[in-house]
């Protein structure tokens, strides 16, 4: 089972972690970046940061987001 996924979808680098399997939940963490990728970028400003209990409800709120940026 995988504890981290990432993915970029614009202008937009999107974190979902699991940092312990018992008891924290899942972390969203969504950055802004300008350059031309995450790495490449001089300027990365954190847009969200929420934590939900499962990773479809991660996801849930990650898709969200991002389609209410657009």
């Amino acid at each position: 089972l995988a504890r981290e996924y990432t993915a970029t979808v614009g202008k937009l680098r999107i974190s979902l972690d699991k940092a312990a399997v018992d008891y924290i939940p899942w972390c969203v963490f969504i950055s802004e970046f300008d350059g031309p990728t995450y790495v490449e970028s001089s300027t990365v400003k954190t847009v969200l940061h929420t934590y939900a209990d499962t990773l479809a409800e991660a996801k849930q709120v990650a898709a969200k987001f991002v389609t209410s940026r657009n």
